[in-house]
């Protein structure tokens, strides 16, 4: 499938990237590939929002293993946690956000889950395809309310909405 890209913002791409999505949308990938050919830092937020148990840490703890990242000169940070944005303000130059459609991601939540447990993983209580089950309008909504916010900041020199 080819991405739709709408360009929103002056080319080309600022040093300092938001890649912003639904779980299993893509960002992850999306990151690691536009890192690579864009050599930058990835920044995973995944890695430095949970504990080793899965619960998420404190705003204290993820503040202060986040802040020295985004404090360098190039990177690409994908995540959907609404905790991060503040810290994000005034830092990054362009927002991608990756929507791709229902279908599309609770496919690749079905198949995470799997891989993780097998059938029974799927209706987990801590399961992304059951999370995403309850949650998907309120996350979509969210999204947008962020990358609406994010990008008519007069501190972001330009946006990218990535439609696939």
């Amino acid at each position: 499938m080819v991405p739709r890209i709408e360009n929103t913002g002056p080319e080309p791409l600022g040093p300092r990237v938001l890649i912003l999505g639904l779980p299993a949308s893509g960002k992850t990938t999306f990151a690691q590939s536009l890192a690579r050919i864009s050599d930058r830092l990835q920044i995973e937020v995944d890695r430095f929002y949970w504990d080793e148990n899965r619960r998420p840490v404190s705003r204290e703890v993820l503040k202060k293993n986040l802040i020295p990242l985004l404090s360098l000169s190039s990177f690409v940070v994908e995540g959907h946690f609404k905790t991060i944005h503040p810290l994000l303000d005034g830092r990054i130059t362009n927002v991608i956000w990756l929507d791709p459609p229902l279908v599309v991601v609770f496919f690749r939540c079905a198949i995470r889950d799997l891989s993780r447990g097998g059938v029974s993983a799927l209706f987990r209580a801590e399961g992304t395809f059951r999370f995403l089950l309850k949650n998907h309008s309120k996350l979509r909504k969210m999204q947008k309310v962020a990358f609406t916010r994010l990008t008519q900041s007069e501190k972001i020199a330009g946006q990218r909405f990535v439609n696939f």
